[in-house]
């Protein structure tokens, strides 16, 4: 009777899991298949994931297995995990946006399984007899469904930024964090260490937050076995812990076989770079940040507000390890994106495991006595998500003195507020490219003009049309395999910021000679920025350097907020023989 009695709670939890996995794996497929098909990828997406994927993909399928490694070797400023998964997978298929995409879709419904998964183990944790297996099935519910409402990862999940991927490489860190606790296991500090190494290897950033979290609870773990007399062997299972991310960290950055010491230097430059950029842009009021987290963790301003106080409520089970992980994990990884100076509110998804679990935990830690309040909060919960309208998010804007006073700019932030409430097909794709029909317009011009063979380069290349995406519009639309994997794509323009580089005549003349075709529009800008002017100049003086033979290949409409289309005119030069 007593093995029958331990063992239900086990079966029912089995059950349960694999329950939630399947309700994952259809959010997933539904996530993938309603993915917005405008705009195109921005700079970010097609520059530092789907470049190096498909340089990856192309160079396997062609049997070159040198350039495929150089590919991943190649991912200095953003680590080479994800772009690896993406060449993977993309392997049967051919490079394709559409299937990268759904490949990110089903890396958010992965995460939130984790969320589901470390919420229950947390409560379990904060007081197993307390609050049994029933309890603990609602932590985990809990989290699953706020995180299947959150607008802010579902829009992101249907873009390339490395954010939701980031998000389920957390919660697998934090799940093998967890298993620790299950008893003393080399295999469960490997897992631990694997997963601590992913994170880090799917975006440094996040990576390093998580990991700076779970060395301050091995801390809080320290301290507890310095009492209990068991320091050797915490410290012995954590040599185990971690061998792999001392191994990884020592080949990426020391020596990644099979690059030499001048490939880790620049490894070791380009992550420099990566920890010091952005430090000195101007930074967002604090107004912006409550706004855009508010109108991003749930469909409504009234549930993100429950969201934090449920979090909160967790706190008084702080003690237990599993509690307390996700309270140091949270604040790190969302407090971080707080406070740095350079804000964007995809900064804060990967936070959001850890923070969801702690709300299921909340919920889930109010005592049986204390039933008819959860029962209570249930049903604000139910009836907030359904009945209260989503347009709450400029009634806060406008509170905090973000929404504009006039007229059509004020109508503009409010349709931008409420499509950030929206899920499913109707849900924004925020990754700042091009809409779709402009982006593919530009490339079928460019395609129909390049020769076999030819190089090509583009001056004024900005955000919405990078390097990257040149040469991936290319490929697509019939370019040589062999021509993409020749070409160096960051190469094509005179400079990509608003920063003149001053190139005197011989460094202009050097690069028009790695060039047989020139790009350029006009405006030279695809949004007409007066900082990029300056670029006009060039092409000017270029175009006086030798005889040239200059094409308009046609004109694009690009369209602009609260403003009429700019008509984009193509032109195109090549040297006359």
């Amino acid at each position: 009777m007593v093995h029958e009695a331990s063992s239900a709670p086990r079966i029912g939890e089995r059950l349960d899991g694999r329950f939630a996995a399947a309700i994952c794996a259809a959010f997933g497929i539904w996530l993938a298949l309603t993915v917005p098909a405008s705009p195109a990828m921005g700079w970010d997406e097609s520059m530092h994931v789907q470049l190096p994927a498909a340089r990856f993909l192309v160079a396997l399928r062609s049997g070159e297995f040198g350039l495929a490694i150089d590919a991943l070797l190649g991912c200095a400023q953003y680590p080479p995990a994800w772009p690896a998964v993406l060449g993977f997978v993309q392997i049967p298929f051919g490079v394709g946006e559409a299937l990268a995409r759904a490949l990110t879709s089903f890396a958010w419904a992965g995460a939130l399984g984790f969320t589901f998964e470390i919420a229950r183990r947390a409560a379990q944790s904060a007081d197993a007899r307390r609050l049994g297996g029933g309890v603990a099935r609602l932590a985990g519910w809990t989290a699953l469904v706020l995180g299947m409402l959150c607008p802010l990862a579902d829009s992101f999940a249907g873009t390339l930024f490395l954010e939701v991927p980031s998000a389920l490489a957390t919660g697998f860190a934090l799940w093998a964090w967890m298993r620790r606790a299950d008893g003393p296991s080399a295999r469960n500090e490997l897992v631990a260490g694997v997963a601590i190494t992913v994170a880090l290897f799917t975006k440094w950033n996040y990576g390093l937050l998580l990991g700076a979290a779970l060395a301050l609870d091995w801390g809080f773990e320290f301290v507890g076995n310095l009492r209990g007399g068991t320091v050797r062997a915490l410290l012995a299972r954590t040599r185990t812990l971690a061998i792999v991310p001392f191994l990884a960290c020592a080949w990426w950055f020391l020596l990644p076989l099979p690059g030499g010491l001048e490939v880790a230097a620049q490894h070791r430059e380009a992550f420099a770079g990566f920890l010091a950029g952005n430090l000195g842009a101007a930074p967002a009021s604090a107004a912006e940040r409550v706004l855009y987290a508010a109108t991003g963790i749930a469909t409504t301003v009234w549930l993100a507000a429950l969201v934090l106080v449920l979090a909160l409520v967790a706190l008084r089970c702080v003690r237990a390890p599993a509690v307390r992980v996700l309270a140091i994990a949270s604040l790190f990884l969302l407090g971080a994106p707080l406070v740095h100076p350079f804000f964007l509110d995809r900064f804060l998804v990967p936070g959001l495991v850890p923070l969801f679990a702690l709300a299921g935990v909340g919920l889930a830690s109010i005592p049986r006595s204390g039933s008819l309040a959860r029962t209570a909060l249930i049903l604000v919960f139910a009836l907030i998500t359904l009945l209260f309208p989503r347009g709450d998010g400029a009634w806060l804007a406008d509170r905090l003195g973000r929404l504009p006073e006039a007229q059509p700019a004020r109508g503009y932030a409010e349709g931008v507020l409420a499509d950030r409430a929206r899920l499913g097909p109707g849900r924004r794709l925020p990754s700042g490219g091009l809409e779709r029909a402009e982006h593919d317009a530009l490339l079928d011009l460019v395609a129909a003009e390049v020769r076999t063979g030819e190089r090509v380069g583009w001056l004024g290349m900005s955000s919405e049309m990078s390097p990257a995406a040149l040469h991936l519009g290319l490929l697509a639309r019939g370019r040589e395999q062999d021509w993409f994997l020749e070409r160096d794509p960051p190469e094509l323009d005179v400079a990509y910021f608003a920063v003149d580089p001053a190139l005197d005549e011989a460094a202009l003349r050097a690069f028009a000679a790695r060039f047989d075709l020139i790009l350029w529009t006009d405006p030279i800008d695809l949004r007409d920025r007066r900082e990029r002017a300056f670029v006009n100049g060039y092409r000017d003086r270029l175009l006086a350097l030798h005889p040239v033979d200059v094409r308009e290949l046609g004109v694009v409409p690009i369209s602009r907020p609260l403003r009429a289309p700019l008509a984009v005119r193509l032109f195109a030069c090549r040297k006359v023989p």
